[in-house]
């Protein structure tokens, strides 16, 4: 008879039939769907005057963003951009409230947003002043390039390789249609948030139950208890974990592009993100998916790790929670340069497409791993660490009189 097969299905089962994993299970899903469709919620105002509903705009944007499809944005298509949107006179109001901007400027309304990113220039100073120059509009883009690099304090050599990973990108870039993949990494984080939370809440409880319930010597005192439980607890709670991640991912995808589209795959990044990164859209966001599968694993044995450790949901939950919050909301700057890189490689802030495609490298060897690259074998070293670490803790346990 396989023991450990039948501690491990046991073990998913306590988990899966706990209440608490079926109410933020639904709770959570809510949340994920409500921000894959909150831009399709309500109506359009401009002005202070509804002008149409949200979904109904959002359907006439993707409409005249497939009209581009497969063009070059290059000299031609900046130079048409321009002239529609000098069409709109010079108003007090909104230009977007305008009959040109309708009849005229709408339609290539993308290409303007590509424009002010890459550029950085203003709005109106892109509409009534720039010069559509293919060339001006790369060599900003590239300056901006290396702005970024020196923000971040990078050597010489790590620049010289984003430098080259730029001269990689094919250019002039051709638009598609891409409005599910721009959707899928608006909400990433919020997604990373939503899996994260739902693992602290379900798995905060592994260990800790069995302390608080008094089970503790009974299960301790067990043929298995103190050998192959504890890798079935940690088995199961990274399983479930996973299981979490590919859920959501999935849920995520499959609504975005029932909503939006399956364009885009192909397109390149730089359509939504100015990253010098030679990859598609489509590209980015498998890594990224992939990247929060294996976030999802080592922030469940942490959690678990902190279940045997304190002995208490509560604690191992707050300190989790906690983690979350306070890393969403402090930042260190790029000057203090190792622990800027170190504070955004961790679990709690990782999650974010611009986190997981900075440009901060791990120089080993003689080259240079980008974060999506060196993250994942440092998550699953430092897992397996945290998780061994917490085999002589729970072993050495001595239940005492209570």
């Amino acid at each position: 008879m396989n023991t450990f097969g039948i501690l491990l299905k046991y073990e998913y089962k306590k988990l899966l039939q706990k209440k608490i994993t079926r109410i933020s299970l639904i709770f959570c899903i809510i949340a994920t769907i409500f921000s894959c469709i909150s831009d399709l919620l309500g109506d359009y105002y401009i002005d202070g005057e509804r002008v149409d509903s949200s979904y109904h705009m959002a359907q006439i944007d993707q409409s005249y963003a497939r009209t581009l499809n497969g063009r070059e944005i290059d000299r031609t298509l900046l130079a048409e951009t321009v002239e529609a949107y000098r069409k709109i006179p010079k108003t007090t109001g909104h230009y977007t409230g305008t009959a040109e901007y309708q009849q005229y400027a709408r339609p290539y309304s993308e290409i303007l947003t590509f424009i002010h990113m890459t550029t950085l220039l203003p709005i109106s100073e892109i509409m009534y002043q720039w010069q559509a120059d293919e060339q001006d509009l790369y060599a900003r883009q590239l300056k901006q390039l290396g702005n970024d690099l020196d923000a971040l304090f990078l050597s010489e050599g790590e620049k010289a390789f984003w430098l080259e990973k730029n001269a990689q990108i094919k250019k002039p870039f051709v638009y598609q249609a891409h409005a599910a993949y721009h959707k899928q990494f608006s909400i990433y984080q919020t997604t990373g948030l939503i899996v994260l939370t739902l693992i602290a809440v379900c798995l905060a409880g592994v260990f800790s139950d069995e302390h608080s319930r008094r089970t503790d010597q009974l299960i301790l005192c067990s043929a298995k208890g103190k050998s192959s439980l504890y890798w079935a607890k940690m088995l199961a709670g990274a399983g479930f974990a996973a299981g979490i991640s590919v859920l959501f991912s999935f849920l995520s995808v499959v609504l975005t592009m029932f909503l939006y589209g399956t364009e885009g795959f192909t397109a390149p990044f730089q359509l939504v993100y100015c990253f010098f990164v030679p990859m598609s859209c489509g590209q980015v966001i498998l890594i990224a998916y992939g990247i929060m599968l294996i976030t999802s694993v080592i922030f469940a044995v942490f959690i678990m790790f902190l279940s045997e450790l304190t002995h208490s949901s509560i604690a191992s939950l707050a300190i989790g929670i906690v983690l979350l919050l306070v890393t969403g909301m402090i930042s260190i700057p790029g000057y203090y340069r190792v622990p800027a890189q170190i504070w955004q490689w961790l679990p709690f802030s990782f999650l974010a497409i611009w986190n997981i495609f900075n440009y901060y490298t791990l120089p080993l060897f003689g080259h240079y791993f980008t974060a999506w690259q060196a993250v994942p074998v440092i998550y699953l070293v430092a897992g397996l660490g945290i998780a061994a670490a917490g085999k002589p803790i729970y072993r050495k346990y001595q239940v005492t009189g209570r």
